[in-house]
């Protein structure tokens, strides 16, 4: 009978059910869904429905310290006042701390909750670094830490030590060896990441990020090697770099590192001829073997000179054709990972940075290719090679993004460097952006805005 009587209740109801409404069935009903379950529900129902505190009392009983301070910390975040519910939280941990170590979980669920609600990132870490003292588990907190510290440039040694913790206490977790990985080759140690990705290729054997990791370690510790002058050393790490199976293309870099060590050791003329022929059996066009073999012996303290004479000469009219200007833009971002050097980059494009532009007058690329382009050289903060691309890229295009690296490259990456006029054209942009849905675009023009806006605050 109570069944059918509940059920006519909420059949009847046309609109969605009120929290109040909720509520007084669930006390009315209790019997139906037992007294545990319905005090239950209503304790938790009082956060949205606090009128109803005194019938819960009446029919329940009164609530523990614990129930008293969240039901204040909720009806405080309610109403948007986030400083007044982190008081209640804390009085409420107060009591938690208490009860002994079985509470212990559910004041670090309250330290997140607490941590998800700070407007600063800062507070929001510390708040989260609080909770693993009681939950040391929770992997989520430490992916949050990790990002946030990854973030900043000058807490580097806290991003280290951070990451160590991850995965010690996740050493199985794909995501987190990823980003070891990453750490331990922006910082250049190699044998690190070497360790990473192998543990990373234990666990997903076909992992073809873990995979050219690997084998660029290999070049990469090979190279010290050489410059530290350990040559018995490094023959076994060219070797070990062959043995991945990552594609034939992987073989040619290793062939190139063996002309080199060939060139350094023994015999120039032989080791000049031997990096030319792996260059060249890459077939990505002269340019790329002259910015290839260029940047390589820069890597090495080398004089390029002996071994861009054994490659055909690069005629001062040379056009580079589609296909290779999307090749060389794959070789500064692939060295661009490997963390080479800015400097370094940008010497080993001197060389060829006339081509490059000239080729970018002549040649009808297309909006797309030019667009990976100037994304390739806004990372390698190339701003002559970038200002080029978009003079000639602007009119064709009278897009938003166009606007940005028109603005970015004139002002030299600096938003302090940028004009009132240029300000300007980059809010229209920014608002044409917001109406196209370009959240990309609209994303990198409202950060250099920022840092604008930022700069001309007095100080």
């Amino acid at each position: 009978k109570k069944q059918i009587e509940l059920l006519d209740i909420l059949t009847k109801q046309k609109n969605r059910l009120s929290d109040k409404l909720k509520f007084n069935l669930a006390i009315q009903y209790q019997a139906l869904f037992g007294a545990d379950l319905a005090q239950h529900y209503c304790r938790a129902a009082l956060s949205t429905y606090p009128a109803g505190q005194r019938d819960f009392i009446k029919r329940f009983g009164a609530m523990n310290d614990f129930e008293a301070w969240r039901l204040k910390a909720l009806s405080c975040e309610r109403n948007r006042d986030f400083n007044g519910s982190e008081y209640y939280w804390k009085q409420g941990i107060t009591v938690l701390k208490t009860q002994g170590a079985e509470e212990t979980f559910k004041i670090a669920l309250i330290l997140r909750h607490i941590a998800a609600h700070q407007e600063s990132p800062e507070e929001a870490v510390t708040w989260l670094i609080d909770s693993l003292d009681h939950d040391p588990d929770d992997r989520e907190s430490y992916v949050k830490i990790l990002q946030y510290y990854e973030r900043q440039e000058q807490e580097a040694d806290v991003y280290k030590e951070w990451l160590d913790k991850s995965i010690t206490k996740f050493p199985d977790d794909v995501e987190l060896l990823g980003l070891a990985i990453k750490a331990s080759t922006r910082n250049k140690a190699f044998k690190k990441a070497t360790q990473y990705a192998q543990a990373l290729l234990k666990i997903d054997p076909v992992n073809t990020s873990a995979k050219q990791v690997l084998f660029s370690s290999h070049l990469a510790h090979a190279r010290k090697l050489i410059k530290s002058k350990k040559f018995h050393l490094v023959e076994k790490e060219i070797q070990q770099a062959e043995k991945i199976t990552i594609g034939k293309r992987y073989q040619t870099p290793a062939q190139l590192m063996r002309g080199l060590f060939v060139f350094v050791t023994e015999d120039k003329k032989q080791g000049a001829q031997l990096i030319a022929e792996s260059v060249q059996k890459l077939n990505d066009g002269l340019v790329c073997a002259y910015f290839c073999v260029t940047l390589e012996a820069l890597l090495l303290d080398l004089q390029s000179a002996p071994v861009l004479k054994e490659l055909p000469p690069l005629a001062k009219d040379y056009i580079l054709p589609q296909q290779e200007m999307t090749q060389l833009i794959k070789l500064i971002q692939q060295y661009a990972d490997d963390n080479v050097s800015q400097a370094l980059l940008h010497k080993a494009l001197e060389k060829i940075k006339t081509i490059i532009k000239q080729s970018i007058k002549q040649q009808n690329y297309g909006e797309e290719l030019l667009l990976s382009l100037c994304q390739c050289l806004e990372r390698i903060l190339h701003f002559e090679l970038l200002n080029a691309c978009v003079k000639i890229a602007q009119p064709l295009w009278l897009k938003p993004i166009w606007m940005y690296y028109r603005v970015y490259s004139e002002a030299k990456g600096n938003p302090e460097k940028c004009s009132d006029i240029n300000s300007y054209r980059l809010q229209e942009s920014l608002k044409e952006a917001r109406e196209q849905n370009d959240q990309r675009t609209a994303t990198l023009i409202s950060k250099f805005l920022e840092k604008y806006y930022e700069s001309r605050r007095p100080k």
